[in-house]
């Protein structure tokens, strides 16, 4: 039977003004193919149980996230109240319907999301403060939807006070993280759960957290840094975003909050490419001292070669005649190589050579005489 969602909603950001007229309102139609899900059709299936998604299709590392997060054991009120509150404000919005809705005037939170075991999870945490449990929907893939959405539905005022969402008259409110530092690490996985976006293995380290608001997202940075993980936080369209582009610093935050699985994947992920990336420079560092090498040895040996053309190399002492004949039977040795076959040390093979450079240089530029633009000598100058 179809369960439609709330009809001619009005979605506003928390502090905006919610008057109908008002400017800073939005007023959207709800999307079509909203159901209530079967639940005899989601025992027999395991593909809703996944959200609809191809169990042939890779995984990505956000959804990795999001689902091992979203199957956590149960926690301490205190911490659970903190993760829900969290995961609405940045994965949800709150909504008001008009006087022309067929479900009548009203306000609540809605939470959507592609994970069926997060939508689960949030529906619990609201129940354990509702008088009756929050309406769950979902949108079948189809057509341009590649994948299911399932939407959670809260309009219990006394569950979005609880939250600290609403106030008694159902008006949302604008609110941070609270204080302890394990209610902040569940507010983490909260932001994590309702709105994070992580790079995959292979792809530069790169973790998302979206806030409805500047003062969240500060507070969100403020969380994050008191585990030693550097976070900035920006402007991005109509909400902010919290981003975190540290390798160490989002393995950090993966453990911290409980996420080991994605921890190892992403940890292997990111050795594997450090480790490609130090092989990479290894490999040009060294074909750069190979070249390097090939035109030293290249211009040692025009060097040597012309000073025997020219019979200079008999007038030059022996010890530059004898590093002087080895480069010649070996143009392809290191100076290493070259100094043990002459017997000497490294650094003195390469100031020997550095020498019958210079020599074939001067004795080069002494042959070459100047000439006119004739090619005659040039007239002598009068003074």
């Amino acid at each position: 039977m179809a369960w439609p969602a709330p009809s001619s909603a009005w979605i506003s950001q928390p502090g905006r003004p919610t008057d109908r007229s008002a400017p800073g309102t939005i007023r959207i139609d709800s999307p079509r193919g909203w159901r209530r899900p079967s639940p005899s059709r989601c025992r027999r299936s395991s593909g809703c149980e996944r959200g609809g998604i191809d169990p042939g299709r890779t995984m990505t590392l956000t959804r990795a996230l999001r689902e091992e997060l979203a199957r956590r054991s149960e926690d301490p009120p205190e911490e659970r109240d903190a993760e829900v509150a969290t995961a609405l404000r940045c994965g949800g919005a709150w909504f008001r319907r008009g006087g022309d809705s067929q479900e009548g005037t009203g306000s609540g939170w809605v939470f959507a999301s592609a994970i069926a075991a997060a939508a689960r999870r949030v529906r619990a945490s609201v129940a354990a403060h509702a008088h009756e449990p929050p309406a769950v929907e979902v949108q079948r893939p189809g057509g341009l939807i590649r994948e299911a959405r399932w939407r959670v539905v809260v309009e219990d005022r006394a569950a979005l006070t609880a939250l600290g969402l609403t106030d008694d008259q159902g008006r949302p409110q604008p609110g941070g993280l609270p204080s302890g530092q394990a209610a902040r690490l569940a507010a983490l996985r909260g932001a994590l759960l309702g709105a994070a976006t992580l790079s995959d293995p292979g792809r530069s380290p790169n973790l998302d957290l979206r806030a409805p608001g500047e003062a969240l997202a500060a507070d969100l940075v403020d969380a994050l840094a008191a585990i030693d993980v550097d976070a900035a936080h920006g402007a991005h369209g109509d909400a902010w975003r919290v981003t975190v582009r540290s390798g160490a610093g989002i393995a950090r935050l993966l453990v911290q909050v409980g996420a080991y699985g994605t921890f190892l994947s992403f940890d292997e992920g990111r050795l594997r490419r450090e480790l490609r990336a130090d092989a990479n420079r290894a490999a040009n560092a060294e074909r750069a001292n190979l070249g390097r090498a090939v035109s030293a040895s290249s211009r040692q040996t025009e060097a040597i070669a012309q000073l025997l053309a020219d019979g200079a190399l008999d007038d030059l002492s022996q010890e530059l005649r004898d590093v002087a004949l080895a480069r010649l039977a070996n143009p392809g040795v290191s100076l290493a190589e070259l100094a043990r076959l002459v017997g000497v040390g490294r650094a003195t093979v390469h100031r020997r050579l550095a020498r019958l450079e210079q020599v074939a240089a001067e004795r080069g530029s002494t042959d070459r005489l100047p000439e006119g633009p004739s090619g005659r000598e040039p007239p002598d100058v009068v003074g």
